[in-house]
């Protein structure tokens, strides 16, 4: 640690951001085909990344391993900015705007480890330019009428969300016009890395200015590629109930209203979050850290798939909850198994090749109960261990 002591931690810095840089040019040799081949018949110049597709195609295993190494520098990074001698040094405002050039290169990453961010444009463009209900319509009705049902991966399912995400996703579409595909995708991209970034400022604030959330929010593998990367709506959500929780605080009960009411309009699954108004502070802390920790457990018992980025649900919570620092490591591994594990998808190009890191599921409700053990079976502080 003495070697910590020693540095600039501003210089430390250098190493998330090349790993950011790296790591935005990395995706896009993941490329969809056709999507490629689908921009490039009026754009040619697009047709330059037939040759990282094929690339990647005649090194699948050799760019899995990469993927492996730069999640791994990626967690390295964010237990050294979980380091006091690091964080409590850190300088502010050079910081905010390395943490903003980092969130900007991840947010324009290509989403190579899902294929959300297509689905959303299309229910998107059933709405507002077919003028279809994608409640109560699929995006198979569109099959052979629009390329990107090629692409989706959920042609037999109607929306699924809340009605504020449809809207959310159709606004860039409404600026741009429904045929600026690339400025579309650009758009949300950019639309989701704001409010990642404006949650982060805020949760620091929400935390008394603890500087671990650098390490927790900002710099966390987990949640930079699933919610920026992938671009998982769940970003939107979680969002939206952090500046209506920041409101709470400050008293203004109209305002925090109506953002946990768009928090749950993007997905219902922070109906939980309702009781807030009624509880004091201390209980507060305590029912969101009971249900940041066990949200997962909750999913398995109400029997629904429990998919990787679900984990992203806890971290409305648990920022506000003043995790001890041991727990938050556990939940750094926990996001470490979801993302690891999708090592095998990418080595074989499909889902079903089976898992780098075994019985994930059973691994993560152990380390829930040991959470739970750290958390309530000892009464010191949150940066005692």
């Amino acid at each position: 640690m003495d070697l910590f002591k020693k540095t600039n931690p501003l210089y430390l810095l250098f190493f998330p951001f090349l790993t950011s840089m790296i790591f935005f040019i990395f995706s896009y040799f993941w490329i969809d085909h056709g999507l490629v081949t689908f921009l490039s018949s009026n754009r040619p110049i697009i047709g330059n990344f037939f040759k990282l597709i094929e690339f990647t195609g005649n090194n699948k295993v050799t760019m899995a391993q990469l993927y492996f190494v730069l999640i791994i520098i990626m967690f390295i990074c964010q237990l050294i900015f979980f380091i006091p001698s690091v964080y409590k040094n850190l300088s502010l405002k050079p910081l905010i705007l390395i943490l903003g050039l980092i969130t900007l290169l991840y947010s324009l990453s290509y989403p190579f480890l899902s294929k959300d961010i297509f689905s959303y444009y299309i229910y998107a463009k059933m709405a507002y330019f077919y003028q279809m209900n994608p409640f109560n319509t699929t995006p198979m009705e569109l099959a052979g009428k629009d390329f990107f049902t090629l692409i989706v991966h959920n042609l037999n399912s109607p929306f699924r969300y809340g009605p504020l995400y449809l809207v959310y996703s159709i606004i860039p579409m409404a600026i741009l016009s429904v045929n600026k595909i690339i400025f579309y995708f650009i758009t949300l991209k950019l639309l989701n890395g704001i409010l990642f970034f404006i949650s982060g400022l805020l949760l620091y604030k929400l935390t008394n200015f603890d500087k671990r959330i650098y390490a927790i929010w900002f710099l966390n593998p987990f949640l930079i590629i699933e919610l920026l990367s992938n671009s998982h709506n769940d970003l939107i959500m979680i969002a939206f109930f952090i500046i209506g929780f920041f409101y709470l605080t400050k008293k203004k009960y109209i305002s925090s209203s109506i953002f946990i009411v768009f928090s749950i309009l993007i997905k219902y699954v922070s109906i939980v979050t309702a009781p807030l108004f009624l509880l004091n502070k201390n209980l507060k802390t305590h029912y969101l850290k009971i249900l940041g920790i066990t949200l997962l457990v909750l999913i398995q018992l109400a029997k629904r798939a429990l998919e990787p980025w679900y984990l992203s649900w806890s971290y409305m919570f648990l920022p506000l909850a003043q995790l001890k620092t041991t727990s938050w490591v556990i939940f750094f591994f926990l996001g470490f198994i979801q993302l690891a594990n999708y090592y095998r998808f990418l080595e074989s190009s499909g889902w079903g090749a089976g898992l780098i890191i075994p019985h994930p599921l059973a691994i993560t409700n152990i380390l829930i109960i040991v959470t739970l053990v750290i958390e309530y079976g000892n009464k010191k502080s949150p940066h005692e261990y």
